[in-house]
């Protein structure tokens, strides 16, 4: 039996503390990668990050997506620096709510970000063309959320339109809301109808199918199954649990931990 490769993705509404004991019980069940969402106003980004890094050997700790002019980008990478891990953390930057001058504000944050700490991994996220095309110039990586394989080849083209043929190719992290049990595939749509009332969500929604969006299982053996087949060269995958409280997550993380649930 091959080795299952997919990352975890950790709500940004937990404390600090559950945070950092998550990331080390994901790093524990063999997850690759370990990823926290920021949400205004409730995740305080620096400590979470360094945080999850101090409780880690290992695997890479993501941030994202950073919504632009959330976290100050002086302390984000103290804390970084702190942790004495730079070499293992990424930070995503996305548009959040702005939608006047977006690619240039997500630019303009990758950018300083690289400045203040030159060996940290970026990426830049986001649903339009041109924070893709030039986000991906400038950090040649993409976080992708609510993506079928075909909008992320789509993401994928876009990432790579502004780089040059000197710079390496565009990669992708890619979070896969997931919902594992017999209402599975329910569950994932009635998130993708609250996501449908933020009209850029709505226009993606329409564009790519809802169907195609989110991955609904009956069980996490095949939900193991099916995230280790998504992986590709240029895409490394991560699993969002979809549940009724994301506080509530370790059960899931157990569960769903790449080698239990590949074992009979």
């Amino acid at each position: 039996m091959s080795e299952r490769t997919y990352g975890y993705v950790l709500s940004g509404l937990l404390a600090t503390e559950r945070l950092a004991e998550l990331a080390g019980r994901a790093e524990t069940l063999g997850y690759d990668s370990l990823w926290i969402t920021v949400l205004a106003g409730s995740t305080d980004a620096p400590a979470a990050i360094r945080e999850a890094l101090l409780a880690t050997d290992r695997i890479e700790v993501g941030l994202g997506l950073v919504p632009v002019g959330v976290v100050p980008l002086d302390q984000l990478a103290s804390e970084i620096r702190r942790s004495g891990a730079v070499h293992r953390a990424v930070v995503a930057i996305g548009a959040g709510q702005v939608r006047t001058g977006a690619a240039a504000r997500v630019t303009a944050e990758l950018r300083e970000l690289s400045e203040r700490l030159p060996d940290l991994a970026l990426a830049a996220g986001g649903y339009g063309p041109r924070v893709l095309a030039r986000g991906g110039a400038v950090a040649g990586s993409l976080l992708l959320n609510w993506s079928s394989p075909a909008h992320t080849d789509w993401a994928l083209t876009q990432g790579a339109l502004d780089r040059g043929p000197e710079q390496s190719p565009v990669s992708a992290t890619v979070y896969v809301p997931i919902s594992v049990g017999p209402d599975a595939r329910t569950v994932v749509d009635d998130h993708l109808a609250v996501m449908a009332g933020q009209p850029t969500h709505a226009n993606h929604q329409d564009t790519w199918g809802r169907s195609s969006l989110g991955f609904a299982a009956r069980s996490f053996p095949e939900a193991s199954a099916a995230l280790d087949q998504m992986r590709r060269p240029d895409r490394r995958i991560v699993a969002l649990p979809l549940l009724e409280d994301p506080l509530d997550t370790e059960d899931f993380m157990v569960a769903l931990a790449p080698g239990a649930a590949a074992m009979p």
